[in-house]
Protein backbone atom coordinates (compact mmCIF):
# COMPACT_ATOMS: atom_id res chain seq x y z
CA UNK A 1 0.00 0.00 0.00
CA UNK A 2 1.05 3.35 -0.72
CA UNK A 3 0.53 5.97 2.03
CA UNK A 4 0.10 10.17 1.47
CA UNK A 5 0.37 11.71 5.18
CA UNK A 6 0.59 15.31 6.21
CA UNK A 7 -2.51 16.02 4.16
CA UNK A 8 -3.64 19.38 6.00
CA UNK A 9 -6.61 21.18 5.05
CA UNK A 10 -9.11 23.37 6.73
CA UNK A 11 -12.20 21.83 8.69
CA UNK A 12 -14.47 22.67 6.48
CA UNK A 13 -13.21 20.92 3.30
CA UNK A 14 -14.39 17.59 2.63
CA UNK A 15 -12.63 14.25 2.34
CA UNK A 16 -12.93 13.89 -1.36
CA UNK A 17 -10.56 17.27 -1.31
CA UNK A 18 -7.74 15.47 0.82
CA UNK A 19 -8.23 11.99 -1.01
CA UNK A 20 -7.76 14.08 -4.57
CA UNK A 21 -4.76 16.13 -3.20
CA UNK A 22 -2.55 12.87 -2.32
CA UNK A 23 -3.48 11.46 -5.42
CA UNK A 24 -1.75 14.88 -7.13
CA UNK A 25 1.22 14.66 -4.84
CA UNK A 26 2.07 11.28 -6.20
CA UNK A 27 1.62 11.68 -9.77
CA UNK A 28 -2.58 9.96 -10.07
CA UNK A 29 -5.31 11.45 -11.96
CA UNK A 30 -7.87 12.58 -9.45
CA UNK A 31 -10.40 10.44 -10.25
CA UNK A 32 -8.51 7.33 -9.70
CA UNK A 33 -10.96 4.61 -7.45
CA UNK A 34 -8.63 2.99 -5.13
CA UNK A 35 -7.74 5.37 -2.95
CA UNK A 36 -9.52 6.19 0.55
CA UNK A 37 -8.87 8.14 4.04
CA UNK A 38 -6.85 5.92 6.42
CA UNK A 39 -6.63 7.97 9.30
CA UNK A 40 -7.65 11.78 10.32
CA UNK A 41 -6.32 13.67 13.50
CA UNK A 42 -7.25 17.13 14.43
CA UNK A 43 -4.40 19.72 14.55
CA UNK A 44 -5.51 22.14 17.18
CA UNK A 45 -2.14 23.80 17.51
CA UNK A 46 -3.03 27.42 15.38
CA UNK A 47 -6.26 29.68 15.36
CA UNK A 48 -7.48 28.27 12.24
CA UNK A 49 -8.35 24.30 13.38
CA UNK A 50 -7.52 21.74 10.49
CA UNK A 51 -7.84 18.30 9.91
CA UNK A 52 -4.82 15.73 8.84
CA UNK A 53 -5.26 12.99 6.86
CA UNK A 54 -3.73 9.97 5.47
CA UNK A 55 -4.61 8.45 2.55
CA UNK A 56 -4.03 5.09 1.65
CA UNK A 57 -3.24 4.43 -2.50
CA UNK A 58 -3.21 0.86 -3.62
CA UNK A 59 -2.19 0.81 -6.83
CA UNK A 60 0.07 -1.82 -8.90
CA UNK A 61 2.77 1.01 -9.48
CA UNK A 62 2.76 2.18 -5.44
CA UNK A 63 6.62 0.72 -4.89
CA UNK A 64 7.89 2.39 -7.81
CA UNK A 65 6.42 5.62 -6.97
CA UNK A 66 7.10 5.71 -3.60
CA UNK A 67 11.22 5.12 -4.48
CA UNK A 68 10.40 8.31 -7.51
CA UNK A 69 8.94 10.27 -4.95
CA UNK A 70 10.93 10.92 -1.82
CA UNK A 71 8.71 13.84 -0.54
CA UNK A 72 8.16 13.69 3.01
CA UNK A 73 4.85 12.09 3.52
CA UNK A 74 4.66 9.66 1.12
CA UNK A 75 6.11 6.10 1.66
CA UNK A 76 5.36 2.24 0.36
CA UNK A 77 4.42 -0.31 2.65
CA UNK A 78 4.34 -3.79 1.66
CA UNK A 79 1.03 -5.35 2.97
CA UNK A 80 1.14 -6.93 6.49
CA UNK A 81 -2.21 -7.78 7.02
CA UNK A 82 -2.50 -10.18 10.07
CA UNK A 83 -3.87 -13.54 8.79
CA UNK A 84 -4.79 -15.76 11.93
CA UNK A 85 -5.14 -19.24 9.70
CA UNK A 86 -1.51 -18.61 9.40
CA UNK A 87 -0.50 -18.39 12.67
CA UNK A 88 -2.69 -20.77 14.46
CA UNK A 89 -2.60 -24.39 15.26
CA UNK A 90 -4.49 -27.01 14.42
CA UNK A 91 -6.96 -28.48 17.50
CA UNK A 92 -7.39 -31.71 16.89
CA UNK A 93 -5.60 -33.65 19.58
CA UNK A 94 -5.43 -30.87 21.71
CA UNK A 95 -7.29 -30.36 25.24
CA UNK A 96 -9.86 -27.52 25.64
CA UNK A 97 -8.30 -23.91 26.72
CA UNK A 98 -9.34 -22.50 29.60
CA UNK A 99 -9.32 -18.59 29.28
CA UNK A 100 -9.24 -16.58 32.76
CA UNK A 101 -10.82 -13.31 32.27
CA UNK A 102 -13.17 -11.99 29.57
CA UNK A 103 -11.60 -8.42 29.55
CA UNK A 104 -10.17 -7.11 26.38
CA UNK A 105 -7.01 -9.95 26.32
CA UNK A 106 -9.13 -12.74 27.05
CA UNK A 107 -12.38 -11.68 25.21
CA UNK A 108 -10.11 -11.58 21.53
CA UNK A 109 -7.71 -15.10 22.56
CA UNK A 110 -11.24 -16.73 23.25
CA UNK A 111 -12.28 -14.95 20.14
CA UNK A 112 -9.82 -16.50 17.73
CA UNK A 113 -9.64 -19.80 19.46
CA UNK A 114 -13.29 -20.39 18.63
CA UNK A 115 -12.92 -19.30 15.40
CA UNK A 116 -10.03 -21.59 14.85
CA UNK A 117 -11.92 -24.49 16.28
CA UNK A 118 -11.08 -24.81 19.81
CA UNK A 119 -14.08 -24.26 21.53
CA UNK A 120 -12.27 -22.54 24.41
CA UNK A 121 -13.79 -22.32 28.45
CA UNK A 122 -13.78 -18.93 29.79
CA UNK A 123 -13.51 -18.14 33.18
CA UNK A 124 -14.76 -14.56 34.82
CA UNK A 125 -15.57 -14.25 38.33
CA UNK A 126 -17.85 -10.97 37.35
CA UNK A 127 -21.26 -10.78 35.68
CA UNK A 128 -22.29 -10.67 32.33
CA UNK A 129 -22.78 -6.50 30.89
CA UNK A 130 -26.18 -6.75 31.55
CA UNK A 131 -26.04 -7.68 35.66
CA UNK A 132 -23.02 -5.34 35.89
CA UNK A 133 -24.51 -2.27 34.68
CA UNK A 134 -26.93 -3.45 37.71
CA UNK A 135 -24.66 -3.82 40.40
CA UNK A 136 -22.68 -0.59 39.33
CA UNK A 137 -25.90 1.56 39.39
CA UNK A 138 -26.42 -0.17 42.99
CA UNK A 139 -23.76 0.78 43.97
CA UNK A 140 -23.81 3.97 43.18
CA UNK A 141 -27.46 4.56 44.75
CA UNK A 142 -26.79 2.91 47.87
CA UNK A 143 -22.78 2.26 48.61
CA UNK A 144 -23.76 -1.48 48.71
CA UNK A 145 -20.58 -3.25 47.20
CA UNK A 146 -20.49 -6.78 45.35
CA UNK A 147 -16.16 -7.22 45.10
CA UNK A 148 -17.15 -9.89 42.21
CA UNK A 149 -19.26 -7.65 40.12
CA UNK A 150 -18.55 -4.25 39.41
CA UNK A 151 -16.70 -1.41 37.28
CA UNK A 152 -13.46 -3.89 37.55
CA UNK A 153 -14.32 -7.35 37.15
CA UNK A 154 -17.17 -8.83 34.64
CA UNK A 155 -17.95 -9.14 30.92
CA UNK A 156 -14.93 -6.66 29.37
CA UNK A 157 -13.29 -6.17 32.04
CA UNK A 158 -12.63 -2.40 33.97
CA UNK A 159 -12.59 -1.15 29.89
CA UNK A 160 -16.27 -1.59 29.82
CA UNK A 161 -16.68 1.40 31.95
CA UNK A 162 -14.37 3.71 30.48
CA UNK A 163 -13.98 6.11 27.17
CA UNK A 164 -13.59 2.96 25.25
CA UNK A 165 -10.11 4.43 23.53
CA UNK A 166 -8.39 2.70 20.98
CA UNK A 167 -5.59 3.61 20.47
CA UNK A 168 -1.50 1.86 21.41
CA UNK A 169 1.95 2.94 19.88
CA UNK A 170 2.63 -1.08 19.76
CA UNK A 171 3.50 -1.62 16.28
CA UNK A 172 2.08 -4.82 15.66
CA UNK A 173 -0.02 -5.80 12.65
CA UNK A 174 -2.48 -7.31 14.68
CA UNK A 175 -3.75 -3.81 16.56
CA UNK A 176 -5.58 -2.95 12.81
CA UNK A 177 -7.33 -6.56 13.06
CA UNK A 178 -8.17 -5.88 16.36
CA UNK A 179 -9.51 -2.69 15.18
CA UNK A 180 -11.64 -4.01 12.30
CA UNK A 181 -12.95 -6.19 14.28
CA UNK A 182 -14.03 -4.24 17.54
CA UNK A 183 -15.46 -1.33 14.41
CA UNK A 184 -17.45 -4.87 12.72
CA UNK A 185 -18.93 -6.06 16.53
CA UNK A 186 -19.40 -2.65 17.86
CA UNK A 187 -21.23 -1.56 14.56
CA UNK A 188 -18.88 1.52 14.52
CA UNK A 189 -17.23 1.34 10.77
CA UNK A 190 -15.62 4.89 11.90
CA UNK A 191 -13.46 3.70 14.59
CA UNK A 192 -10.79 2.40 12.30
CA UNK A 193 -10.08 5.15 10.37
CA UNK A 194 -9.73 7.74 13.08
CA UNK A 195 -6.35 8.79 14.60
CA UNK A 196 -7.71 8.43 18.00
CA UNK A 197 -10.45 6.35 17.87
CA UNK A 198 -12.86 5.82 20.79
CA UNK A 199 -16.16 2.95 21.52
CA UNK A 200 -17.24 4.99 24.67
CA UNK A 201 -18.63 3.07 27.43
CA UNK A 202 -22.36 2.32 25.95
CA UNK A 203 -21.13 0.54 22.54
CA UNK A 204 -18.72 -1.19 24.37
CA UNK A 205 -21.70 -2.91 25.69
CA UNK A 206 -22.93 -4.05 22.99
CA UNK A 207 -19.67 -4.65 21.50
CA UNK A 208 -19.11 -7.20 24.48
CA UNK A 209 -22.55 -9.09 23.88
CA UNK A 210 -21.75 -9.62 20.13
CA UNK A 211 -18.17 -11.07 20.96
CA UNK A 212 -19.73 -13.06 23.86
CA UNK A 213 -22.62 -14.96 20.84
CA UNK A 214 -19.38 -15.50 18.58
CA UNK A 215 -17.50 -17.20 20.77
CA UNK A 216 -20.53 -19.57 21.50
CA UNK A 217 -22.04 -19.97 18.89
CA UNK A 218 -18.86 -21.52 17.72
CA UNK A 219 -18.76 -24.10 20.46
CA UNK A 220 -16.81 -21.96 23.18
CA UNK A 221 -18.07 -21.63 26.34
CA UNK A 222 -18.40 -18.28 29.23
CA UNK A 223 -18.84 -19.41 32.74
CA UNK A 224 -19.33 -16.03 34.84
CA UNK A 225 -19.15 -16.13 38.18
CA UNK A 226 -16.03 -18.27 38.39
CA UNK A 227 -13.03 -16.95 39.82
CA UNK A 228 -9.68 -18.43 39.49
CA UNK A 229 -8.00 -20.07 43.13
CA UNK A 230 -5.13 -22.02 41.64
CA UNK A 231 -3.51 -24.15 39.85
CA UNK A 232 -2.23 -27.61 39.72
CA UNK A 233 0.79 -29.04 37.73
CA UNK A 234 2.46 -32.17 36.91
CA UNK A 235 6.28 -32.45 35.89
CA UNK A 236 6.41 -28.46 35.57
CA UNK A 237 2.99 -28.34 32.93
CA UNK A 238 -0.11 -26.82 34.01
CA UNK A 239 -2.58 -30.16 34.35
CA UNK A 240 -5.98 -28.35 35.76
CA UNK A 241 -7.22 -24.90 36.82
CA UNK A 242 -8.72 -24.86 40.16
CA UNK A 243 -11.79 -22.21 40.83
CA UNK A 244 -14.88 -21.56 43.31
CA UNK A 245 -16.98 -23.24 41.54
CA UNK A 246 -14.43 -26.95 41.18
CA UNK A 247 -11.63 -28.35 38.98
CA UNK A 248 -11.36 -27.97 35.35
CA UNK A 249 -8.88 -30.13 33.53
CA UNK A 250 -6.61 -28.52 30.92
CA UNK A 251 -2.51 -28.50 29.45
CA UNK A 252 -3.24 -24.98 28.69
CA UNK A 253 -4.09 -22.04 30.64
CA UNK A 254 -4.61 -18.30 29.42
CA UNK A 255 -3.87 -15.92 32.32
CA UNK A 256 -5.76 -12.41 31.37
CA UNK A 257 -6.90 -11.52 34.54
CA UNK A 258 -7.01 -8.11 34.69
CA UNK A 259 -5.02 -5.49 36.74
CA UNK A 260 -7.39 -5.35 39.81
CA UNK A 261 -7.51 -9.32 40.28
CA UNK A 262 -5.10 -8.74 43.68
CA UNK A 263 -6.71 -11.84 45.11
CA UNK A 264 -5.37 -14.23 42.06
CA UNK A 265 -2.18 -12.25 42.23
CA UNK A 266 -2.02 -13.68 45.85
CA UNK A 267 -3.37 -17.53 44.96
CA UNK A 268 -0.35 -17.86 42.10
CA UNK A 269 2.41 -15.99 43.69
CA UNK A 270 3.74 -19.50 45.33
CA UNK A 271 3.08 -21.35 41.85
CA UNK A 272 3.77 -18.65 39.23
CA UNK A 273 7.26 -16.53 39.22
CA UNK A 274 6.07 -12.20 39.90
CA UNK A 275 7.76 -9.01 39.62
CA UNK A 276 7.03 -6.18 40.73
CA UNK A 277 6.00 -3.46 37.79
CA UNK A 278 6.13 0.40 38.05
CA UNK A 279 2.36 2.01 38.18
CA UNK A 280 1.52 5.52 38.26
CA UNK A 281 -1.45 6.69 41.21
CA UNK A 282 -2.76 10.53 41.79
CA UNK A 283 -6.33 12.18 41.32
CA UNK A 284 -8.53 12.80 38.80
CA UNK A 285 -8.89 16.40 38.02
CA UNK A 286 -12.42 18.21 36.47
CA UNK A 287 -13.22 20.83 34.25
CA UNK A 288 -16.41 21.65 32.17
CA UNK A 289 -16.05 20.11 28.83
CA UNK A 290 -17.10 23.87 27.41
CA UNK A 291 -14.03 25.64 28.87
CA UNK A 292 -11.52 22.75 27.73
CA UNK A 293 -12.98 22.94 24.43
CA UNK A 294 -12.85 26.61 23.69
CA UNK A 295 -9.40 26.38 25.26
CA UNK A 296 -8.08 24.11 22.88
CA UNK A 297 -10.12 24.95 19.50
CA UNK A 298 -11.07 28.74 20.30
CA UNK A 299 -13.63 30.15 18.60
CA UNK A 300 -14.40 26.30 16.41
CA UNK A 301 -15.55 24.92 19.97
CA UNK A 302 -18.72 23.08 19.73
CA UNK A 303 -18.30 22.15 15.71
CA UNK A 304 -19.99 19.36 15.45
CA UNK A 305 -17.27 18.17 12.85
CA UNK A 306 -14.80 18.31 16.01
CA UNK A 307 -16.62 16.77 18.98
CA UNK A 308 -15.03 17.17 22.47
CA UNK A 309 -11.36 17.77 22.94
CA UNK A 310 -8.90 15.85 24.17
CA UNK A 311 -5.55 16.41 25.37
CA UNK A 312 -2.32 14.82 26.58
CA UNK A 313 -0.50 16.45 28.96
CA UNK A 314 3.63 15.95 30.56
CA UNK A 315 5.53 17.40 33.10
CA UNK A 316 9.15 16.39 33.27
CA UNK A 317 9.69 19.02 36.10
CA UNK A 318 7.40 17.66 38.37
CA UNK A 319 7.13 13.90 37.47
CA UNK A 320 3.29 14.15 36.39
CA UNK A 321 1.17 13.40 33.03
CA UNK A 322 -2.50 12.65 32.06
CA UNK A 323 -3.58 9.80 31.67
CA UNK A 324 -7.14 8.34 30.74
CA UNK A 325 -8.54 11.96 29.36
CA UNK A 326 -12.65 11.78 29.18
CA UNK A 327 -14.18 14.19 27.15
CA UNK A 328 -17.25 15.08 28.10
CA UNK A 329 -17.09 12.51 30.87
CA UNK A 330 -17.63 11.30 34.58
CA UNK A 331 -15.64 10.47 37.20
CA UNK A 332 -16.57 6.90 38.46
CA UNK A 333 -16.93 4.75 41.39
CA UNK A 334 -14.53 1.76 40.85
CA UNK A 335 -14.01 0.23 44.06
CA UNK A 336 -13.35 -3.78 43.97
CA UNK A 337 -12.46 -4.67 47.48
CA UNK A 338 -14.27 -3.77 50.87
CA UNK A 339 -13.00 -0.13 52.62
CA UNK A 340 -11.05 1.58 49.43
CA UNK A 341 -12.16 4.35 47.23
CA UNK A 342 -11.25 4.20 43.90
CA UNK A 343 -11.84 6.60 40.63
CA UNK A 344 -11.68 5.74 36.64
CA UNK A 345 -13.11 7.99 33.78
CA UNK A 346 -15.84 7.05 31.62
CA UNK A 347 -17.44 8.22 28.72
CA UNK A 348 -19.97 7.57 26.00
CA UNK A 349 -19.44 7.16 22.79
CA UNK A 350 -20.88 11.09 22.44
CA UNK A 351 -18.81 12.54 25.06
CA UNK A 352 -21.27 15.10 25.73
CA UNK A 353 -21.63 14.86 29.26
CA UNK A 354 -20.66 18.65 31.07
CA UNK A 355 -17.27 17.62 32.67
CA UNK A 356 -14.28 16.20 30.95
CA UNK A 357 -11.82 14.33 33.14
CA UNK A 358 -8.50 12.92 33.36
CA UNK A 359 -5.93 11.77 35.85
CA UNK A 360 -3.27 13.34 36.71
CA UNK A 361 -0.73 10.87 38.06
CA UNK A 362 2.67 10.53 38.87
CA UNK A 363 4.83 7.03 39.01
CA UNK A 364 5.26 4.58 40.91
CA UNK A 365 7.89 2.14 41.96
CA UNK A 366 8.56 -0.52 44.44
CA UNK A 367 11.90 -2.23 44.86
CA UNK A 368 12.87 -5.38 47.00
CA UNK A 369 12.13 -8.43 46.54
CA UNK A 370 8.29 -8.29 46.83
CA UNK A 371 6.47 -8.72 43.73
CA UNK A 372 3.02 -7.64 45.54
CA UNK A 373 4.37 -5.00 47.29
CA UNK A 374 2.57 -2.29 45.03
CA UNK A 375 -0.79 -3.77 46.36
CA UNK A 376 -0.33 -2.59 49.32
CA UNK A 377 0.29 1.14 48.12
CA UNK A 378 -2.43 1.21 46.25
CA UNK A 379 -4.58 -0.04 49.09
CA UNK A 380 -2.99 2.02 51.84
CA UNK A 381 -4.36 5.07 49.83
CA UNK A 382 -7.46 4.24 49.06
CA UNK A 383 -8.16 3.13 52.38
CA UNK A 384 -7.30 6.61 53.26
CA UNK A 385 -9.50 7.81 50.65
CA UNK A 386 -12.14 5.77 51.97
CA UNK A 387 -11.90 7.19 55.36
CA UNK A 388 -11.36 10.69 54.52
CA UNK A 389 -14.57 10.47 52.12
CA UNK A 390 -17.22 9.84 55.14
CA UNK A 391 -16.32 5.26 55.14
CA UNK A 392 -19.48 5.09 52.71
CA UNK A 393 -17.60 4.72 49.60
CA UNK A 394 -18.28 8.07 49.04
CA UNK A 395 -14.78 10.02 47.33
CA UNK A 396 -13.24 12.75 48.67
CA UNK A 397 -13.08 16.09 46.75
CA UNK A 398 -11.39 19.09 46.92
CA UNK A 399 -10.99 22.25 44.39
CA UNK A 400 -7.25 23.28 43.49
CA UNK A 401 -8.19 26.93 45.30
CA UNK A 402 -8.34 24.50 48.08
CA UNK A 403 -6.01 22.41 47.76
CA UNK A 404 -3.55 24.83 47.76
CA UNK A 405 -4.41 26.55 51.02
CA UNK A 406 -5.25 23.13 52.47
CA UNK A 407 -8.49 24.07 53.66
CA UNK A 408 -11.35 21.88 53.19
CA UNK A 409 -13.72 21.90 50.40
CA UNK A 410 -17.34 23.27 51.75
CA UNK A 411 -18.85 24.60 48.28
CA UNK A 412 -17.67 24.10 44.33
CA UNK A 413 -17.59 26.73 41.99
CA UNK A 414 -18.60 26.51 38.03
CA UNK A 415 -17.09 22.75 38.28
CA UNK A 416 -19.21 20.09 40.13
CA UNK A 417 -18.61 16.39 40.88
CA UNK A 418 -19.62 13.73 38.51
CA UNK A 419 -18.66 11.07 40.68
CA UNK A 420 -21.95 8.94 41.19
CA UNK A 421 -21.84 7.69 44.32
CA UNK A 422 -21.88 10.76 46.39
CA UNK A 423 -18.96 13.20 47.63
CA UNK A 424 -17.03 15.36 50.44
CA UNK A 425 -14.99 17.76 50.63
CA UNK A 426 -11.89 17.01 52.31
CA UNK A 427 -8.02 18.42 52.20
CA UNK A 428 -6.31 15.74 49.96
CA UNK A 429 -2.86 16.78 50.85
CA UNK A 430 -3.32 15.40 54.28
CA UNK A 431 -3.27 11.68 52.53
CA UNK A 432 -1.80 12.20 49.28
CA UNK A 433 1.98 9.98 49.79
CA UNK A 434 5.25 11.66 49.14
CA UNK A 435 5.69 14.76 47.62
CA UNK A 436 2.25 14.27 45.34
CA UNK A 437 0.85 17.65 46.67
CA UNK A 438 3.78 19.98 45.78
CA UNK A 439 4.00 18.16 42.32
CA UNK A 440 -0.02 17.90 41.48
CA UNK A 441 0.41 22.46 42.26
CA UNK A 442 3.27 22.52 40.04
CA UNK A 443 1.95 20.57 37.35
CA UNK A 444 -1.81 22.19 37.21
CA UNK A 445 0.30 25.69 36.93
CA UNK A 446 2.13 24.44 34.38
CA UNK A 447 -0.73 23.20 32.81
CA UNK A 448 -2.31 26.06 32.66
CA UNK A 449 0.31 27.54 30.69
CA UNK A 450 -0.69 25.40 27.81
CA UNK A 451 -4.25 24.78 28.49
CA UNK A 452 -5.65 29.01 29.40
CA UNK A 453 -8.06 27.85 32.70
CA UNK A 454 -6.58 24.52 33.37
CA UNK A 455 -5.43 25.81 36.62
CA UNK A 456 -8.12 27.67 37.81
CA UNK A 457 -9.21 27.94 41.29
CA UNK A 458 -12.36 25.99 40.88
CA UNK A 459 -10.80 22.74 39.13
CA UNK A 460 -11.65 19.98 40.83
CA UNK A 461 -9.88 16.86 42.31
CA UNK A 462 -11.62 13.50 43.25
CA UNK A 463 -9.19 10.90 45.07
CA UNK A 464 -7.62 8.57 44.40
CA UNK A 465 -6.76 7.21 40.96
CA UNK A 466 -4.68 4.32 41.54
CA UNK A 467 -5.41 1.52 38.91
CA UNK A 468 -3.50 3.04 35.89
CA UNK A 469 -1.89 -0.68 35.64
CA UNK A 470 -0.94 -3.29 37.35
CA UNK A 471 1.31 -3.17 39.66
CA UNK A 472 2.53 -6.71 38.90
CA UNK A 473 4.41 -8.72 36.07
CA UNK A 474 3.83 -12.95 35.39
CA UNK A 475 7.25 -13.14 34.33
CA UNK A 476 7.03 -14.94 31.10
CA UNK A 477 9.57 -15.72 28.00
CA UNK A 478 9.48 -15.09 24.44
CA UNK A 479 6.94 -18.49 23.78
CA UNK A 480 4.51 -15.98 25.92
CA UNK A 481 4.95 -19.05 28.36
CA UNK A 482 5.31 -18.26 32.10
CA UNK A 483 8.76 -18.97 32.86
CA UNK A 484 7.87 -20.98 36.04
CA UNK A 485 5.18 -23.23 34.84
CA UNK A 486 4.62 -24.88 31.04
CA UNK A 487 1.11 -23.92 29.32
CA UNK A 488 0.28 -21.23 31.16
CA UNK A 489 0.06 -18.12 29.04
CA UNK A 490 0.21 -14.65 31.83
CA UNK A 491 -1.11 -12.16 29.00
CA UNK A 492 -2.82 -8.14 28.79
CA UNK A 493 -2.79 -5.77 31.44
CA UNK A 494 -3.03 -7.99 34.51
CA UNK A 495 -0.19 -9.45 33.46
CA UNK A 496 1.80 -6.47 33.10
CA UNK A 497 2.33 -6.86 29.52
CA UNK A 498 -0.20 -3.78 28.09
CA UNK A 499 -1.73 -0.78 28.86
CA UNK A 500 -4.96 -0.46 27.38
CA UNK A 501 -7.87 -2.01 25.53
CA UNK A 502 -6.29 -2.07 22.45
CA UNK A 503 -2.89 -3.38 23.54
CA UNK A 504 -4.81 -5.79 25.88
CA UNK A 505 -6.62 -7.47 22.89
CA UNK A 506 -2.94 -7.97 21.01
CA UNK A 507 -1.71 -9.24 23.53
CA UNK A 508 -4.34 -12.18 24.21
CA UNK A 509 -4.26 -12.50 20.44
CA UNK A 510 -0.65 -13.44 20.65
CA UNK A 511 -1.29 -16.09 23.97
CA UNK A 512 -3.93 -17.58 22.30
CA UNK A 513 -1.95 -18.24 18.72
CA UNK A 514 1.47 -19.87 21.07
CA UNK A 515 -1.41 -21.73 23.70
CA UNK A 516 -2.65 -23.39 20.03
CA UNK A 517 0.66 -24.72 19.01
Amino acid sequence: MLYISDIELPMEENEKTAIAAALTRCGLRTSYEKAWIYKRAVDARKKQIRFSYTVAVDTPDEERIAQKLTRKGIHFKRASEYDPDRVFGDPAGKSRPVVVGFGPAGAFAALMLAERGFKPLVLERGGDVEERRKKVDAFNKTGVLDPETNIQFGEGGAGTFSDGKLFTRVGDPRCDYVLGRMAEFAELPEIARLAHPHVGTDKLYGMMKAIRARIEALGGEIRFHHTLTGLESRQGRVTAALTDQGRLETDRVILACGHSARDTFHALAPILSMEPKGFAMGVRVEHLREDIDKAMYGDYAGHPKLGSAEYRLISKEYNTFSFCMCPGGTVVAAASEFGGVVTNGMSEYARSGRNSNAALVMPVSVTGGDALAGIELQRELEQAAFRAGGSNYGAPVQTLGDFAEGRVTQKFGRVTPTYPAGTRGADLGSFLPGDMKRALLGAMAEFGRKIKGYDAADALFTAPETRTSSPVRITRGEDMTSVSLLGVYPCGEGAGYAGGILSAAVDGIKAAERSSL
